[in-house]
Formats: C-alpha cells, sequence, structure tokens
C-alpha cells in the first residue's frame, strides 16, 4: 500500500493530484455557491412535475382500469414549477464573458435566475418537506 497527497474540492468529494486542478474545479464545481447553481438554491426541490404528456401506463388491478400518469418525479424549481430540464434560464439570468467592446454576444450562465437563494447547502431538497416545513 503507498500513500499519496490529493487535493479535495472544498464544495463535494472530488480529489485530484494537482492543486491547480483542484482550484479549476472548486471555481467550477455545480456545488459552489458562488457559481448559483440550482442545486444550492432554495427553489431547486425534488418533486413531482406534470408533464402534460403520458409518463407510464399501466393496469391499476384495484379499479380494474388501465391509468395513465401525467407526471414525474425529478428536479425541479419550486419557483417556476417547472423541471430543470425546462426551466426558463435564459430568463432574467446573469450574464457572462462579454464587455461591452467585446464583437461577440453576451451568453447567459446556467442556472443564475434572478430568484435564486442560497439554502446553506448543496443537494436537492424533497418537495414534500418544504411542504411539512421540516426543511
Amino acid at each position: 500500500m503507498r500513500e499519496i497527497k490529493a487535493f479535495q474540492c472544498g464544495y463535494c468529494t472530488r480529489c485530484f493530484a494537482k492543486k491547480g486542478t483542484a482550484l479549476w474545479h472548486e471555481s467550477h464545481c455545480n456545488k459552489n455557491p458562488i457559481r448559483k447553481n440550482c442545486i444550492t438554491c432554495i427553489h431547486g426541490v425534488y418533486g413531482e412535475v406534470e408533464t402534460g404528456e403520458p409518463v407510464t401506463t399501466y393496469y391499476d388491478y384495484e379499479l380494474h382500469q388501465e391509468m395513465t400518469v401525467f407526471s414525474e418525479r425529478c428536479p425541479m424549481c419550486d419557483y417556476h414549477n417547472m423541471a430543470m430540464s425546462e426551466k426558463p434560464y435564459n430568463e432574467d439570468c446573469e450574464y457572462f464573458g462579454m464587455d461591452e467592446y467585446s464583437d461577440q454576444e453576451k451568453r447567459p450562465i446556467a442556472g443564475t435566475c434572478e430568484h435564486y437563494e442560497y439554502k446553506g447547502k448543496a443537494g436537492w431538497t424533497k418537495k414534500e418537506e418544504i411542504a411539512n416545513g421540516t426543511d
């Protein structure tokens, strides 16, 4: 067995052999509150979202009929009441990478809407916990 020296991200559990790589990762880590990612936002929850189209169809033996589910459990934005994949990231977002003298367009930073509030940790909160006040 051999002991090695490694550098761990301060926000997640990833480890790196080089300090520079670890520092770069920390600045880009989704769990870094400075990035304002949805996983660290109070509105970033894991709950049920209505899709409007069938997700699964199954036979309910108690009701003796075929049932169709129009919702799915997934990471969602509690403020917009939408799945993260559907959230309007381009509305009211911060922009990066360009100044007024640049010939390139400004691009939105995904996951930084103006309704962001840091929840004090990283991870999806269960929507039921918010409703019950047990977060």
